[in-house]
């Protein structure tokens, strides 16, 4: 059965409340209180209101379904909700009111302002409120963090800071290291006790580590990270 691993905790099988909370996680501050604003204006504003059918119902029944699935991997199943609801964020400005114009500027350009502070590392972006993208991988997994984008990266932090020692690396994700230039054995599939030098995990795999890999660590000292998705670990 798959797992879910959401807000530090994993759970077995699906959380109903899974896609939302991504959401919560993986929207920009601004952006969230743009759609708060705009679903409040379309419900209140009486020439707007005949539109509400056409953009808060679809927005509303599709999530219901997607929050059904059987899988918890990513917001990408919710793709649609940030398309409703940035038409319902643009009713916004019908109000015609100075203070409202004043305030979708500000939080769009609070939503900028978030989103170009993570450069270069967009993917695994979280707002401010759960720690930004550093902290995204205690909050979710997967490709809420990781698409294989960090190799490359990593490649270039050991060739830089750690030439000539001993790899060790458990990847999560579809990517050859090998072509990017990394040599580095599987820790899984030697005993623990043989396993000494550097530790690479990425953050995806450690949120569902098993025994095996809790152990190791356990037993083992975070010394950095690659692209807020990998973390390198001294074993002694």
């Amino acid at each position: 059965m798959w797992t879910t691993f959401l807000f530090g905790s994993r759970h077995v099988g699906a959380l109903w409340y899974y896609l939302p909370a991504a959401l919560l996680v993986k929207t920009p501050l601004g952006t969230l209180a743009l759609w708060a604003a705009g679903v409040g204006t379309m419900v209140a504003v009486p020439k707007l209101r005949p539109a509400a059918p056409y953009v808060l119902v679809p927005a509303a029944v599709l999530l219901a379904a997607a929050m059904t699935g059987s899988r918890d991997l990513g917001v990408r199943y919710a793709l649609f909700v940030p398309m409703f609801l940035a038409v319902a964020a643009a009713g916004v400005v019908a109000l015609r009111r100075r203070w409202a114009r004043v305030a979708v500027a500000g939080l769009v350009a609070f939503t900028a302002v978030s989103s170009l502070r993570t450069f270069p590392y967009y993917l695994p972006y979280a707002n401010e409120a759960f720690g930004g993208p550093a902290e995204t991988h205690r909050q979710l997994h997967d490709s809420n963090v990781d698409w294989g984008q960090d190799l490359g990266r990593l490649a270039d932090r050991l060739e830089q800071r750690y030439p000539g020692q001993r790899v060790w690396l458990v990847y999560k994700g579809s990517g050859v290291p090998s072509y990017y230039g990394i040599d580095a054995a599987d820790p899984l599939a030697v005993p623990p006790d043989l396993v000494h030098g550097l530790l690479v995990v990425s953050d995806s795999a450690t949120a569902k580590a098993d025994d095996r890999l809790g152990l190791l660590l356990r037993t083992s000292t975070p010394i950095d990270e690659v692209g807020h998705s990998i973390t390198i670990h001294r074993r002694p």
